[in-house]
């Protein structure tokens, strides 16, 4: 479900903030863990957290990470935005769990 919500956002909305509102319209829950670099920064600062919607940030040492990620059910997708944008998605419930694993233990 979930995955049809992003490509339906894609193709409809160009804004984060817009994907947002759909994605708390449907009541999914979104958490995000984000780098201490200015545009995520000023990202974070135009979200409104709810119930739906919670970042945290990484600590500066950490600001090596260069791509968005996304996991839901079994699917992981990766965001990269250098050279180009492009996404690779990976549907595998031992990946996906893994990666969730990982992101608890982040936030």
């Amino acid at each position: 479900m979930l995955s049809r919500v992003f490509c339906t956002l894609d193709k409809e909305r160009s804004s984060w903030t817009m994907k947002l509102a759909v994605v708390a319209e449907k009541r999914l829950r979104v958490r995000e863990i984000l780098t201490q670099k200015l545009a995520d920064i000023e990202y974070a600062r135009s979200v409104k957290q709810s119930e739906f919607y919670e970042n945290r940030f990484f600590s500066k040492s950490t600001d090596i990470i260069a791509t968005d990620n996304a996991i839901f059910g079994d699917c992981a997708v990766f965001f990269s935005y250098e050279p180009t944008l492009f996404a690779v998605l990976i549907e595998s419930k031992g990946i996906s769990q893994s990666l969730k694993t990982l992101f608890e233990i982040a936030w």
